[in-house]
């Protein structure tokens, strides 16, 4: 259904611009508590650095909605197009099995990699070894970067246990 009339729920300015005031909020207390987090680990590059860089990720996000929301109060809104049910239940899946794998320890790598198919699929990529391999390789360096780099804990499954000790 097409509604597009100026105070629709789709047209509306008011959703991008409190969702830009919540990644704000997000993004102060994010930065705010990375001050009580250790000091740096090796290269002066720690825990503490990776919330700082989320926050800044989460101000020019806020930006980006609140110029939408000028946007829409300014210009007439354009009509909406309808909700894509598979690729909504596609991710809603993924985010499910990605938890229910980190519940029975699949860890996560695995858990990651089976929310980027999701996602993939969702997006119109079929399921095949091409998703499955960018994403095992996406979630690999990414644990790498937040464990290795970072000295932070992730989830760990069988992925990881060969992985670490491979490292080790």
């Amino acid at each position: 259904m097409n509604d597009t009339r100026p105070e629709s729920v789709f047209g509306s300015w008011r959703a991008p611009f409190f969702i830009g005031v919540g990644l704000f909020a997000l993004a102060a207390t994010l930065y705010i508590n990375a001050g009580g987090l250790r000091s740096a680990g090796t290269m002066g590059v720690g825990p503490s650095a990776a919330l700082r860089l989320v926050s800044v990720a989460l101000i020019a996000l806020g930006l980006a909605h609140w110029v939408q929301a000028f946007k829409l109060r300014r210009f007439a809104p354009r009509p909406t197009a309808p909700v894509n049910v598979p690729a909504l239940a596609w991710c809603t899946g993924g985010w499910i099995a990605a938890i229910v794998c980190v519940a029975f320890n699949g860890g996560f790598i695995l858990a990651a990699t089976l929310m980027f198919v999701a996602s993939a699929r969702a997006f119109g990529k079929p399921v095949g070894i091409t998703s499955i391999a960018i994403g095992l390789v996406l979630s690999t360096v990414a644990s790498l970067f937040f464990t290795q780099l970072l000295s932070l804990s992730l989830p760990e499954g069988l992925v990881e246990a060969v992985l670490y000790r491979a490292a080790d």
